[in-house]
């Protein structure tokens, strides 16, 4: 190729003996793309476990974000075999440049410059292995250049440090994007390396990455917040002081609380221990309001705990090849032992119905064993145990106790809504309606009276309870003479049917009668923007009495409402009327 280039320079010449001899361009190169054989491009080219420590930055550059577990193998990952690694060929094509002219050579009148027009490069031959020079990376590049990566899928090279923290905007790309130029690669490295390159204040910037994530120093906002570590080591050291005086109480069976929540076991012990530490005194005297002895943090406390201890305990008997459980026990009557229940009878709240509900699930359960301890007891000569037992062996008691827990069970749901913090009233009447829909279809239902019944009789079996009813007299005074032949009919009209109308009416009338207004909770700041037209209008029909305004100027006010709250920040808005 330079021999043809050297003819046309002579050409040149010898036509115009006052024109001086352009100096001509390198020639052009076109470098035969890289493919692998395989998406295993590792081993296809060096074999298992003979490629590089670090991933190949081609498989994550287009990642939107790099881990720094993957940022510290790239800068740490090594390649100590390199020598073994055959380095794939690329055929480098040679094009020559052909020039005419429309006229003489004429200089331009700036530095001996000429105009010249371009030709299409034509290739020397159709067979780039005949053509072409191969060329190869160099393994000493790789060796001499701690910093380069090389990338397998792309038969490139890479700065790792630059890839890494460079700017994907900044002017100087040079081995931040593939570099595959294997004959200009010795030109770019010491362009590269040059003094003033960026280069230098990534590497450094990847020097003080890898120091923070090897623990060799502190990351950048614990330098600059000293306070903060020491807080730190102070928190901790007060959450273990506190984790200590729990597990003395559990050990040593001391209860946590006391008379006074303030004069406590666990914060009298807690204060006994800060009369020698001054972080944990410095801490219960100051008026932060974390001070991590709520009981709320002393259950959360606890319960680790019992999670440490359970599965402790699980992974003990899991690692042994036999194991044994021992319960406590007591005997019944007939000197057989039963297992003792574990289900704890619960007072009959008089205000939370939900508690109602569970306790009297709970009695229903339990009743068997009420009856054995009750039974022990006047044993023993407790007359008030004696009256009760003679109060609840009764079927009166039994089949009024299935009633009122069937009935009450119903309720739960809507007594936890209506409990609730975010308590939506619109919506706890909708519940209402379902909740009275169920109590009516089970009246008319025969067939649920029929199970309530004989769960009733089922109870009583067992302890020799027959089912009965009241005697029928001419005249009644106390109590209503039904006509009725059966207990079944009797109980039914005496006791259930009477039970589930009053829930229902109860329900109406507390809850549905005055189901407009409960539309007055849109009028609250979190919900008010939410308001429809529809809504404002059912809230003026339901006040308008007591406003005393116009359809209009309610909407008005309405609307100035929604703007005075929706200009408050959202940390401002109140979520409760008492707020």
């Amino acid at each position: 190729m330079y021999r043809n280039k050297n003819t046309i320079d002579r050409f040149l010449v010898g036509r115009s003996a006052q024109t001086a001899t352009p100096k001509l361009s390198q020639p052009q190169i076109q470098v035969s793309e890289f493919k692998p054989e395989s998406n295993n491009a590792e081993e296809n080219l060096c074999g298992a476990g003979a490629g590089p420590t670090y991933p190949d930055i081609a498989c994550i550059k287009t990642k939107s974000f790099i881990d720094d577990s993957t940022k510290q193998s790239i800068l740490e990952g090594t390649w100590d075999n390199v020598h073994k690694f055959t380095f794939p060929y690329r055929y480098l094509q040679f094009y020559q440049h052909f020039r005419y002219f429309n006229t003489a050579w004429v200089p331009e009148q700036r530095k001996g410059v000429f105009t010249i027009i371009w030709d299409t490069l034509v290739p020397t031959t159709k067979d780039p292995e005949m053509s072409g020079i191969k060329r190869k990376l160099s393994k000493n590049v790789l060796v001499d250049n701690q910093w380069m990566r090389y990338s397998l899928h792309e038969d490139a090279v890479y700065c790792g440090p630059c890839f890494l923290f460079g700017r994907k905007d900044a002017k100087e790309k040079l081995f931040i994007n593939p570099v595959n130029d294997w004959s200009n690669l010795s030109c770019f490295v010491k362009r590269h390396l040059k003094s003033e390159s960026p280069h230098y204040i990534y590497h450094g910037m990847a020097e003080d990455f890898l120091r923070v994530r090897n623990g060799v120093d502190e990351s950048i906002d614990v330098k600059i917040s000293e306070s903060r570590k020491n807080d730190v080591i102070a928190n901790k050291h007060v959450l273990l002081k506190i984790i200590e005086v729990l597990l003395l109480c559990g050990r040593q069976n001391i209860p946590i609380r006391g008379h006074l929540p303030e004069r406590s076991n666990f914060v009298e012990i807690l204060n006994f221990k800060a009369s020698d530490d001054d972080i944990l005194t410095e801490h219960l005297n100051s008026s932060k309001r974390e001070k991590y002895t709520s009981p709320d943090i002393q259950n959360e406390i606890i319960n680790i705990m019992g999670d440490q201890i359970r599965q402790t305990i699980v992974d003990k008997c899991n690692s042994s090849r036999c194991f044994a459980l021992i319960a406590d026990e007591t005997t019944d009557k007939s000197v057989k032992e039963q297992m003792e229940s574990r289900t704890k009878l619960r007072t009959l709240c008089e205000t939370r119905w939900t508690s109602r509900a569970d306790s009297l699930y709970t009695f229903k359960t339990a009743f068997p064993v009420v009856i054995h301890a009750l039974e022990q007891l006047e044993d023993d000569g407790d007359q008030k145990a004696k009256q009760y037992l003679s109060a609840i062996m009764k079927f009166d008691f039994i089949i009024s106790l299935v009633i009122a827990e069937h009935i009450m069970k119903s309720t739960v749901y809507l007594s936890v809504f209506l409990q609730g913090k975010e308590c939506d009233l619109v919506e706890a009447m909708k519940e209402c309606k379902v909740v009275v829909d169920v109590l009516r279809q089970e009246r008319a239902d025969e067939s649920v009276w029929d199970e309530l019944y004989q769960s009733a009789v089922d109870i009583g079996q067992p302890l020799n309870i027959q089912e009965s009813m009241p005697r029928r007299v001419g005249r009644q005074c106390h109590r209503d003479n039904h006509p009725v032949d059966t207990p079944k009919q009797y109980w039914r009209v005496a006791t259930y049917l009477p039970f589930i109308d009053h829930m229902i009416q109860e329900l109406e009338s507390r809850l549905l009668s005055p189901e407009d207004r409960f539309n007055g909770q849109y009028l609250l700041p979190r919900v008010v923007n939410n308001i429809t037209q529809e809504q404002i209008v059912a809230i003026y029909e339901t006040y308008k009495d007591d406003m005393n305004v116009s359809l209009d100027v309610f909407k008005a006010e309405i609307l100035r409402w929604k703007m005075r709250w929706a200009v408050c920040q959202h940390d401002a808005i109140p979520n409760t009327l008492c707020e």
